[in-house]
């Protein structure tokens, strides 16, 4: 009854979002993503990950988790998978055959991320787990822990008290220690949108979307030369050209800076721009699944920018 109640809550939830997003998130629901990802295991990957979070979350601290960053391939990684699948049957059997609280207080916890474990299309530029989607799991794990009956684990391996509570004691002290020192050492990376993506960038400096919010976050504090300084020293080294938002940010840059080059870069950004008033079908629809990485209010301040450069620079009315 319970799996049956699940699948149908799964279905009219899903039926409820395609009818009020058009959409099942950031791609589109179809074999190309069932193979790419259902067929290479990523939910499966995601739990496991989401498992070693849970034990060990000073062990990989980032704002990224990217598919490429990962060693699927890796004895350690398959040794992660057995145990993450192990933990899962036992988590069911205590809680469906022994009725134990705990597990179904586990079992909770993993159905408050079961789907952000890539069953929906979460292509969140491509990142294989979320740490911010594990809040409401950790607090039922963290209630499952008080739960666990450790007397009757001890008398039944047969276990000293004596021996064993204080190595739990000094687990637990050096556990909270690590946790407490990584959040004191995160938390500071999260002071405003510049600090995070320049530690985000600083780890993956090749990445796209990093790349672009570490500029933005320049351009946000008004860093308009080292916006233009780091897209020149990017443009230097990796010798190729900018993304349309790229060179949208390095021309609102210039142009802060009455810079009447903006004008030329912002007019490149428009030819550059899909003429979405001609297209037919949903124009919203249309824009967010472009590959520009640009949003509807983007596109509306391209324009608004460009129509401001040819006011300035051209005196064009």
């Amino acid at each position: 009854c319970l799996c049956t109640g699940l699948i149908a809550a799964f279905i009219f939830y899903m039926v409820l979002r395609r009818s009020a997003m058009h959409q099942t998130y950031h791609a589109p629901l179809n074999m190309d993503y069932v193979h790419s990802y259902w067929f290479n295991l990523i939910p499966w990957h995601a739990y496991a990950d989401y498992v070693k979070q849970t034990f060990l979350p000073f062990y990989s601290v980032s704002a990224f988790h990217t598919l490429d960053s990962y060693h699927f391939d890796s004895l350690a990684w398959y040794a992660l998978l057995a145990i993450s699948a192990i933990a899962f049957f036992a988590m069911c059997y205590f809680a469906v055959i022994k009725r134990s609280v705990a597990a179904w207080l586990m079992m909770a916890a993993f159905l408050s991320i079961a789907l952000v474990l890539h069953i929906i299309p979460l292509t969140i530029n491509d990142n294989l787990i979320h740490e911010r989607f594990m809040t409401l799991g950790l607090a039922f794990w963290s209630m499952a822990m008080v739960f666990i009956p450790y007397q009757n684990i001890f008398d039944k391996l047969k276990l000293s008290q004596q021996l064993f509570r204080p190595i739990l004691f000094l687990v637990a002290v050096m556990w909270g220690g690590l946790s407490v020192l990584t959040v004191k050492s995160v938390v500071p990376f999260w002071h405003n949108e510049l600090t995070l993506w320049h530690w985000v960038y600083q780890d993956f400096p090749d990445n796209q979307y990093a790349r672009y919010n570490y500029w933005s976050g320049l351009y946000s504090q008004r860093e308009f030369t080292k916006v233009i300084e780091e897209i020149d020293a990017y443009q230097t080294v990796h010798k190729q050209g900018l993304q349309p938002n790229e060179q949208s940010l390095y021309a609102s840059a210039k142009m802060s800076l009455h810079d009447s080059e903006a004008y030329d870069y912002l007019q490149g950004v428009i030819f550059a721009l899909p003429k979405f008033h001609e297209l037919e079908g949903d124009v919203y629809e249309a824009v967010n699944n472009s590959s520009l990485g640009f949003t509807p209010k983007d596109i509306g301040a391209v324009y608004i920018g460009y129509a401001q450069a040819a006011l300035i620079f051209k005196g064009d009315l």
